[in-house]
């Protein structure tokens, strides 16, 4: 199992992701990943970084380490535009992007009208994600679909290499696996009381052992947390 981070962007200061993504890299993390929002959810008025934006330059500071989107939403972009994006990235960085997308759901609603963004029905979103999924992965670039649904499992099974369960309890990753084979599956989030209870070790030797072939944890803005992830996995032995 890999082990990544989600880069902060809830702020208003772009060289502390910049700052976190060399030091994921320089502590042996395997990829660090960024939000596609263009708010804080339901505070429009707070600072946020545009994900998408930063991922040109996070590809740049960085040698190594993967980089993706958790995940990039049809609907905030149009799907032309997010496969121009990832193209250019993986020209780029070769081997190491990963295009994680999602169709949003009711909660997205609010942030597309806050922005005079239309907000799709769900059946028009799936089907344009899919179509782009299908066009990332035909210029080799592998595609992660977010959802937590059975239906969206059965449909990463058939047009990605991975679901993304997104602050899910470990259970949720043993269930999702056989659904998603031949894909795999992948975790992110904070589930602060899960890793809490259990240990940040713990948690990542659970998520190993149900099958997950990523386990992606909130780095924050502290850079310490990268030595307490790094030294979790080698307790793992991962």
């Amino acid at each position: 199992m890999r082990v990544g981070v989600t880069l902060p962007t809830f702020h208003d200061d772009p060289g502390r992701v910049l700052r976190l993504a060399r030091e994921a890299e320089d502590t042996g993390i395997d990829g660090v990943f960024l939000f596609d929002h263009l708010w804080h959810i339901g505070k429009k008025a707070k600072p946020a970084l545009h994900g998408p934006t930063l991922l040109g330059a996070v590809v740049a500071a960085t040698d190594r380490i993967r980089v993706g989107t958790l995940v990039a939403r049809v609907g905030i972009q149009r799907p032309a535009v997010l496969a121009a994006m990832f193209t250019t990235l993986a020209r780029m960085a070769p081997g190491r992007v990963i295009a994680g997308l999602g169709v949003g759901d009711g909660m997205n609603r609010e942030e597309n009208e806050a922005f005079g963004l239309s907000f799709a029905p769900r059946a028009e979103r799936l089907a344009e994600m899919v179509e782009l999924a299908a066009g990332l992965r035909a210029d080799g670039i592998p595609v992660w679909i977010g959802g937590t649904a059975v239906a969206m499992w059965q449909v990463a099974a058939i047009s990605a290499d991975a679901v993304n369960l997104w602050n899910t309890p470990v259970a949720m990753t043993r269930e999702a696996v056989p659904h998603v084979a031949p894909a795999e599956v992948t975790w992110a989030g904070l589930a602060r009381a899960e890793v809490a209870d259990m240990g940040l070790a713990a948690h990542m030797a659970a998520q190993a052992e149900a099958g997950a072939g990523w386990s992606i944890y909130a780095a924050g803005s502290d850079p310490a947390f990268l030595t307490q992830l790094a030294d979790a996995r080698r307790e793992v032995g991962l």
